[in-house]
């Protein structure tokens, strides 16, 4: 697919998103369900144009995705196989860019450039969704996700990606301050 096609577009929950090259947007979820019906449009979407699709979640997310794919006839061990279908977990792939609770810019980028070159492999345009910061959040540390979101921004533009981050709605309880930097970070909110 030529990386200057027309974008793919999904819609779920009246929220119209557009994935295209150098987006990052975000969904604030109120439950599970939602979140895995946005998700799965987003990978489902992704895989038919042949994109490459990076799933960086936490384990429920994983298994309920790969369901629901399989379910929609996608050949999950072909698209891993061929490295269109990456599925991490958040919370082990977090780990190795943590240093003392605070996300490592250098081994960040160690890290996601690494899946990306993987995933990129001949040419294919990458989306990624991930959980990691959402992971940070629930944990108290509202600024780390912030930092990691701006080291998202810093990784975008140059590996020319489309991510999508998630959080449950119940960070609207953080601070207001905080909040409105994660939105900022985004192009897009649903």
């Amino acid at each position: 697919m030529d990386r200057f096609a027309p974008a793919t577009e999904f819609k779920r929950n009246q929220a119209l998103v557009v994935a295209e090259p150098c987006s990052h947007f975000v969904h604030f979820y109120e439950n599970d369900g939602r979140l895995i019906d946005s998700l799965e449009e987003f990978i489902l979407s992704g895989l038919v144009a042949r994109d490459a699709c990076i799933v960086i979640a936490t384990e429920p997310h994983r298994i309920e995705l790969r369901h629901r794919l399989e379910k929609a006839g996608i050949n999950i061990a072909a698209e891993i196989f061929h490295k269109r279908f990456i599925d991490l977990d958040a919370r082990a792939t977090l780990d190795r860019f943590l240093v003392e609770g605070w996300p490592d810019s250098e081994a960040f980028e160690a890290v996601v450039r690494e899946v990306i070159t993987a995933a990129r492999a001949g040419g294919r345009p990458v989306r990624a969704f991930g959980e990691m910061v959402a992971l940070l959040w629930d944990e108290g540390r509202e600024e780390a996700a912030v930092r990691l979101e701006a080291m998202w921004n810093n990784l975008i533009p140059t590996e020319d990606l489309s991510l999508f981050c998630a959080y449950p709605s119940t960070v609207q309880m953080g601070s207001s301050q905080l909040i409105q930097e994660v939105v900022a970070a985004h192009s897009s909110v649903i």
